[in-house]
């Protein structure tokens, strides 16, 4: 699968994930948790295939689903991983959290 179409494919998990009912708040957590995860592995993976377009994509989709304060600090975390990589530098993670619904929380 390229990474387009994992892109297109965690988009749609993560629209399945807004519509699951979990049993437990943590079971929650932790799904949300494997979903901002994946989507960072798709950062670095677009970064080093050198796939600009999708990189983007992942970081807008990651910043999109950025809107409580669990994905704040979920975000923080990822946002520091990919900087210290320089994958994305900070000025790009201060605006894509300017933009992203927590956003209205801050």
């Amino acid at each position: 699968m390229d990474l387009l179409e994992q892109l297109a494919a965690l988009a749609d998990d993560v629209d399945r994930y807004h519509g699951t009912d979990f049993g437990s708040e943590d079971e929650g957590e932790r799904a949300n948790r494997r979903l901002k995860l994946r989507m960072r592995d798709l950062i670095v993976a677009a970064h080093e295939a050198a796939q600009a377009r999708v990189l983007e994509q992942a970081l807008d989709l990651l910043c999109g689903n950025t809107g409580c304060a669990e994905d704040h600090a979920i975000f923080l975390e990822i946002g520091a991983q990919l900087a210290g990589r320089g994958i994305v530098d900070e000025a790009r993670m201060t605006a894509c959290l300017r933009n992203a619904p927590v956003n209205r929380w801050l």
